[in-house]
């Protein structure tokens, strides 16, 4: 995903609660919103943002645009993104959660064909303190930094940051993969995205417990990461059998035959040894520890 020089957003779904909610707070931070889609709105404008019936009459009226953030209904996520798509946006950010699999795993296909870039479904967006705000984060909660982090477990990244900001330890990107089974960027993009971003020194990864996902992160961490990851994962503690997340998919990648098993968790643990972090409250010391040998 490209980071730098956003200038025009897009909000589909902008009059739905939580989309128009979310695009007064996102003005209020500075997010560049150029246009709203709402089919058969009944204005031209949502406060001063221009409304519009369809992305095509958005791009139209304001050109290129850069990212998409959908908020639509979740039936309605496939036929939204995919008229983004059409109209050459690149980015999209879908915050609406309970998308049936089925239809992001078609638009995940169509996303690689056209060469998207998709965060979600079911994702909070991702926010860089104080420069670009493109979610529903706490923003109070952040403080600008060099501590990247990377989400897949709901709301838990706003607990985290305002745990790291209390002791002054600030962050350079957080980003939510989103909740959903079926999700378009994952872990591994996401420490690529990182490592190569000059505002990191030190990785957060917050995960669940017996993930596909988790595993894959694990093996990348080993081999491939150049910059210093921590990883918290939640629900470690709950016995495999009663583990609900374990059984969830995590990304198009996750219909290949990798069966979960305690055995594996335990070498998936190995494999990233003294980066996982067992309580909440340790995470500050330790980001700190590894911030001072950057």
């Amino acid at each position: 995903m490209e980071l730098s020089n956003i200038s025009k957003v897009l909000i589909q779904g902008i009059t739905t609660h939580q989309g128009a909610y979310y695009a007064a707070r996102l003005s209020e931070q500075g997010t560049p919103i150029v246009a709203g889609v709402s089919a058969g709105a009944q204005k031209k404008f949502l406060e001063d943002i221009p409304l519009y019936d369809l992305v095509e009459q958005a791009t139209d009226s304001e050109g290129f645009l850069d990212v998409s953030l959908i908020f639509v209904e979740s039936d309605q996520v496939l036929d939204a993104a995919l008229e983004a798509i059409s109209c050459g946006i690149k980015q999209l950010i879908i915050f609406s959660s309970g998308v049936p699999p089925l239809d992001m795993i078609k638009l995940l296909r169509i996303a690689k064909q056209t060469g998207t870039f998709i965060l979600g479904s079911g994702s909070q967006g991702l926010l860089r303190p104080h420069q670009l705000c493109l979610g529903t984060h706490k923003y109070n909660y952040y403080l600008p930094g060099s501590v990247g982090i990377i989400s897949r477990v709901d709301r838990l990244m706003d607990e985290v940051a305002r745990i790291l900001t209390q002791q002054k330890i600030g962050q350079s990107l957080s980003v939510c993969l989103g909740k959903d089974r079926v999700l378009g960027s994952s872990f591994e993009e996401w420490l690529q995205i990182l490592d190569k971003d000059e505002q990191t020194k030190v990785i957060l990864l917050l995960g669940r417990a017996y993930g596909q996902e988790e595993i894959r992160a694990a093996q990348y961490i080993k081999t491939e990461a150049k910059k210093p990851v921590m990883v918290y994962l939640a629900g470690l503690e709950v016995p495999l059998e009663k583990n609900t997340w374990s059984q969830f998919s995590s990304s198009l990648s996750d219909s290949s035959d990798l069966s979960i098993t305690q055995t594996l968790w335990l070498e998936s643990l190995t494999n990233i040894g003294e980066s996982i972090v067992q309580h909440l409250g340790d995470i500050p010391t330790k980001i700190k520890a590894l911030l001072k040998n950057c």
